[in-house]
């Protein structure tokens, strides 16, 4: 009887655990400017992550994404989810990495943009480049945008507000089951 009571006990506090979630970074390392004026220069170059809820995952055909966070630098301005927009979409291959895509990065004030475009895999149909101006006419770009990584970072399940209860409840119980065997045993010996 008592192995089941601790088990459903058990049971029961585990339904207060909540699953981890899974965010996918996705992280862009682009190849510097072959071409700028004004700000930039030859070392600079577009970089960034974006943080999605889901993974896109492998093989997917190109999806509109609706990041939860990103981040994009282009040597002089940096670009993020508090002070820009970001439109575009990624497709993945056999593996979820991210290998053509569409994004376009413009800051809330219209001073600045960041956006990278890799849209075929013939030479036909593909159109590269990396891109960055501020408002000044500053410029850089690149006709070979850059590579793609992923990651995926688990979320720690918090502590369920349940656990310290079912932790009293399970040292009470084990209290009483304590109390009614030396109970037992005092009667007996009497």
């Amino acid at each position: 009887m008592k192995t089941k009571l601790l088990g459903l006990l058990a049971f029961m506090s585990l339904l207060g655990f909540s699953p981890a979630s899974a965010d996918t970074i996705y992280t862009y390392t682009g190849n510097d400017f072959t071409s700028n004026s004004g700000s930039f220069t030859d070392a600079d170059k577009v970089t960034g992550t974006i943080d999605l809820a889901t993974a896109l995952g492998d093989n997917s055909g190109s999806v509109e994404i609706s990041p939860v966070s990103y981040s994009f630098s282009d040597g002089v301005q940096t670009l993020t989810n508090s002070n820009s927009s970001l439109s575009g979409y990624l497709a993945t291959n056999a593996v979820g990495t991210p290998v053509m895509w569409d994004l376009l990065i413009l800051l809330n004030d219209s001073s600045g943009e960041v956006s990278s475009k890799d849209t075929g895999t013939l030479p036909e149909d593909q159109e590269d480049f990396a891109y960055a101006q501020q408002a000044s006419y500053s410029f850089g770009s690149n006709s070979d945008p850059g590579n793609w990584t992923t990651t995926t970072s688990v979320a720690a399940t918090p502590l369920p507000a349940t656990l310290p209860l079912f932790a009293g409840g399970l040292g009470f119980v084990g209290y009483l089951t304590r109390r009614k065997k030396s109970m037992a045993s005092a009667l007996t010996a009497a």
